[in-house]
């Protein structure tokens, strides 16, 4: 689905994915299309850094439409106190991974919650682009 494309155009709607269960109620459209070429998302909105080897990594993905990025990337408490700093002003590829393992600034475990992640980057050419995603960190109930 794209936002840009007129509600009549052919090919505008489809089913939406099959890992969404074919369908996104309340939910931002799994099929949806961006015009713009940049994007930040993660790989799972939930992980849980327990050792079991299942989602133990926060994983963001991101694609970037122009070379030499320039990327700061902060994750933020519900209460909006930075927790960790995951890149400072550093050079990134067009397209790759970033990883938070849920340990904070200090060396130790944030606590169960939500986190805000902000992806800010600039080209050479001085655009800047900010994006901005939520993630679930959790832990098994005993």
């Amino acid at each position: 689905v794209s936002f840009n494309a007129g509600a009549n155009e052919a090919g505008n709607f489809k089913s939406a994915a099959a890992t969404s269960g074919f369908a996104t109620p309340t939910y931002r459209n799994s099929q949806e299309l961006t015009d713009d070429e940049n994007f930040a998302r993660f790989i799972s909105k939930t992980f849980s850094p327990d050792g079991d080897n299942f989602e133990d990594l926060m994983i963001l993905q991101y694609k970037l439409a122009a070379n030499a990025s320039l990327a700061t990337v902060n994750i933020y408490n519900d209460e909006g106190k930075l927790v960790r700093q995951l890149l400072k002003n550093q050079t990134i590829g067009t397209n790759g991974n970033l990883t938070w393992d849920g340990v904070g600034e200090n060396g130790e475990k944030a606590a169960v919650g939500i986190y805000v992640v902000l992806f800010e980057f600039f080209d050479l050419n001085g655009n800047t682009k900010r994006i901005k995603n939520t993630c679930v960190l959790a832990r098994k109930l005993n």
